[in-house]
């Protein structure tokens, strides 16, 4: 089943190295059309067997892609990736993966 709100990784892959500073970018998407989030707060996690890891805010920016970098407060794992803005989750399901080696 396909999930209403979907997050499109912008990203080489899927991997990144434990304090790695790079900038992260994920866009976030609607099927319908209209969906503007641009200048919202966004609420981005990093989870564990449902258990909050790493939590950071960032602002929706053009095309409604967020942005932000993990750094040194992650340790080896894999991680679901969940970003909340204006109470909608994406992705709806939990399907996006983030892997610090």
């Amino acid at each position: 089943m396909k999930p209403i709100l979907e997050l499109e990784n912008l990203n080489a892959g899927a991997q990144l190295k434990r304090g790695d500073q790079s900038t992260l970018r994920y866009r976030l998407v609607y099927e319908e059309n209209g969906l503007d989030l641009v200048g919202e707060r966004a609420l981005v996690f990093l989870k564990q067997d449902g258990e909050i890891i790493f939590a950071t805010v960032a602002v929706v920016e053009t095309d409604n892609v967020v942005s932000f970098r993990v750094g040194d407060g992650v340790n080896v794992g894999l991680y679901t990736l969940e970003i909340v803005v204006c109470e909608r989750y994406f992705p709806s399901n939990e399907e996006t993966k983030l892997y610090v080696s």
